[in-house]
């Protein structure tokens, strides 16, 4: 098994809107402002989405024994904000998990 970390910073727009958070098409948590959760999961590439008005996903590959990162970003959309998850390297990801609450 691998595990996948996924996290976002509170910003001053959009932390009203805290979507599901999909692996593979299956409901794994919320993207919550300020939060974090993980999840561990079986080694090969899986896909991780968010919907709010529009659909985003990205692929991310889980490796044994091996912590993968998906940081949630806040974009402007036509209606409201949408949440992005985009891979983040462990170098990146370890430093923005501090100050962070677990939320699920």
């Amino acid at each position: 098994m691998g595990r996948i970390w996924f996290f976002r910073h509170s910003v001053l727009f959009g932390d009203a809107i805290d979507p599901a958070v999909k692996l593979d098409g299956t409901k794994i948590g919320n993207s919550i402002p300020g939060g974090f959760f993980q999840v561990q999961t079986t080694p090969g590439a899986h896909e991780v989405s968010t919907t709010t008005e529009a659909t985003y996903a990205t692929t991310v590959t889980v490796s044994t024994n091996v912590d993968s990162y998906i940081k949630f970003h806040i974009v402007p959309g036509a209606l409201t904000y949408r949440v992005v998850p985009a891979v983040v390297n462990e170098t990146n990801a370890i430093p923005e998990l501090q100050g962070l609450h677990y939320a699920r």
